[in-house]
């Protein structure tokens, strides 16, 4: 049976070509046999239920995942409190709260200028440090840093908890500030 189809590119062109027209499965199926439309209903059975299947386990593996990186996270505040236990933690404090910037800050969502700041304020924490090794102090400095951590740890776009590193690195930093000079380096 041929038929000409109204989509067929040479028809368009003008062309007096015909083409076989298209039919369903099911209709081929049935000049078989009687059941060839219920197989083929069978087979969209099996082909969604292996959709749901796909479904299901692409689900299960997104959840593994999330579990399974969730957990460092929780492990990194149980060592960053490890970390500030005793009197250790001041001859570097300047690498450990760096530390908290680079752990609390490395998820995306943060601005340019946010980064650039961010990056200077590290920076500075590095030279502080360096300073801190060689007996040397410099008040300017640690307080463009104070500052800087200020201003992160009131951006609403942090945890409550990260917030919270923040204000206790902020803390810290005073603290040091105040009592440099009597701290054992």
């Amino acid at each position: 049976m041929n038929v000409t189809t109204p989509h067929s590119s040479r028809e368009s062109l003008g062309s007096k070509a015909t083409k076989t027209a298209w039919r369903h499965p099911c209709d081929r199926a049935r000049e078989a046999s009687v059941f060839g439309c219920a197989l083929d209903y069978a087979s969209d059975n099996r082909r969604l239920e292996g959709l749901i299947m796909k479904r299901n386990i692409i689900a299960g593996l997104l959840l593994a995942a999330f579990v399974t990186l969730s957990g460092p996270a929780q492990d990194w505040y149980a060592d960053r409190d490890a970390r500030y236990q005793g009197e250790q933690w001041r001859s570097q404090v300047f690498i450990q709260v760096r530390s908290d910037l680079d752990h609390i800050w490395s998820a995306p969502g943060s601005s340019e200028k946010e980064n650039a700041r961010l990056d200077k304020t590290k920076e500075q924490l590095t030279d502080l440090q360096a300073k801190l090794d060689q007996g040397k102090f410099d008040n300017d400095q640690l307080n463009d840093v104070i500052d800087s951590i200020r201003k992160s740890s009131n951006d609403q776009r942090l945890a409550p908890r990260d917030r919270a590193v923040l204000t206790d690195d902020l803390a810290r930093l005073k603290d040091y500030q105040d009592n440099y000079k009597h701290w054992k380096h």
